[in-house]
């Protein structure tokens, strides 16, 4: 089965450009730019459906594949680096507490450790 003409690079725009939107939004620390970009991201991904490119399309694809490739290994980096500090803020206040992606409290609840100075 053959994808419409343009249809593949189209989709594979769509991805990296909500990947690049969520890079933004990680990068610049934006809680409500990342919630948005989700669905966006979201539903480029539900439009990917390629069995067949053109030949005449592959090349130009390629491309936009290396560049979707570069957007999702900036959002992993981004991502990986916001979560560690995160975890380094929370230890250091003495909080434990994590939370699932709807935003509550995971089993465990909060584990509040207190400092001892000697003076």
């Amino acid at each position: 089965m053959s994808v419409s003409r343009g249809a593949a690079l189209t989709a594979i725009r769509d991805v990296r450009t909500a990947l690049e939107t969520l890079g933004h939004a990680l990068a610049d620390a934006n809680l409500d730019d990342l919630l948005r970009a989700e669905p966006i991201l979201e539903s480029a991904i539900a439009r990917l459906s390629i069995q067949q490119v053109p030949r005449d399309e592959r090349a130009a694809l390629a491309t936009e594949l290396a560049a979707l490739t570069g957007a999702l290994t900036r959002c992993r980096v981004l991502g990986q680096a916001l979560t560690d500090a995160v975890a380094i803020f929370a230890r250091a206040r003495g909080d434990s507490a994590s939370y699932t992606r709807e935003g509550r409290e995971r089993a465990g609840g909060r584990a509040r450790r207190s400092l001892e100075a000697r003076g």
